[in-house]
């Protein structure tokens, strides 16, 4: 490609000759269509059908490698951005500073803000992520700019390749497409987690939501995160909800359906799983189960087996 250059009102970009972004999601309506002719953006076409990764609130995704001389300076823009640097060296100018990311960092920008980014010196590889301005998010991730270490960058490269490399099969595995998206969602969250025990049993959605992912499945309540927070289970569920947009009761019960589907899909029996999740008996979970999926476990796994051949059990 030849060096690429637009301007309009909210963006400056940019892209040296040897750039290359690969999308895991559909293009971002900021994708320049004659990069995509010419191959320098390249996108799987099963993400037009379905995209697993919007499901979980990140709107694009992409690895991507950035030539020298890369340059973006950008506002208004309405998602959170998080890049991961993978190799080489990126720069990002707000505020009047200007911060230099390395391999092993990264960088979040708040929605709307105005921000330049660039790698004046070097190439740099890096992960990003457009994550939706929805309450779950800004719940957790705040309204300021943030450099940090990236302590789950391994585990985002490993994840992010997975993806891709079903993504861009002619017929990937939904199923398989949404437990990793699940999983890269979950990983993202784990980075903005304060790690100190003081913060993660302090009463705040991270907290809360940290003690959630924490906590034994047989014990998982509203009444059990009560005690560990020593509050009121209103409380508790009145901090989760303003931040999430969803009450403490919900999130469990996707937590635990999640699970279900999973022990479920291991070939673990109904009475099995209704242990492990901490249901009074079998007949309590199924009725749980159903209510969730419109179909009770039973029927379930019997058109999970069904389906096998297709490598896609049954969605909700």
């Amino acid at each position: 490609m030849q060096d690429f250059k637009r301007v309009n009102r909210n963006r400056v970009q940019v892209l040296k000759s040897g750039s290359k972004i690969k999308y895991l999601t559909p293009p971002s309506k900021y994708a320049p269509a004659e990069l995509v002719r010419n191959g320098t953006i390249t996108f799987p076409r099963f993400a037009l059908k379905y995209d697993a990764l919007n499901a979980v609130k990140i709107n694009a995704a992409a690895s991507v490698k950035y030539s020298r001389g890369y340059f973006l300076s950008r506002e208004n823009e309405n998602f959170y951005l998080i890049a991961y640097v993978t190799s080489g060296e990126y720069q990002v100018r707000h505020a009047g500073k200007t911060e230099t990311i390395a391999r092993g960092m990264l960088y979040l920008t708040a929605p709307m803000v105005f921000v330049n980014s660039s790698c004046p010196k070097k190439d740099a590889s890096i992960i990003w992520f457009h994550l939706k301005n929805s309450r779950e998010w800004s719940g957790l991730l705040g309204k300021n700019n943030l450099l940090k270490k990236a302590l789950r960058l391994k585990n985002i490269e490993e994840l992010i390749g997975m993806y891709e490399d079903e993504i861009y099969l002619e017929t990937p595995s939904i199923f398989y497409l949404n437990a990793l998206a699940e999983c890269i969602a979950e990983n993202i969250r784990r980075e903005f987690y304060d790690s100190n025990a003081a913060s993660i049993n302090r009463i705040s959605c991270a907290g809360i939501y940290y003690q959630i992912n924490a906590a034994p499945y047989s014990k998982l309540s509203l009444q059990y995160l009560s005690k560990k927070f020593h509050t009121t289970p209103k409380k508790i569920n009145d901090i989760f909800k303003s931040a999430r947009g969803k009450s403490v009761y919900r999130h469990i019960l996707e937590t635990k359906m999640k699970k279900a589907v999973e022990k479920l899909s291991a070939g673990v029996s109904i009475k099995g799983v209704s242990k492990i999740l901490g249901y009074a008996d079998r007949s309590s979970f199924s009725k749980a189960f159903a209510r969730y999926y419109k179909t009770p476990p039973r029927a379930y796994v019997k058109n999970m087996r069904i389906s096998a051949n297709k490598e896609e059990p049954p969605l909700k």
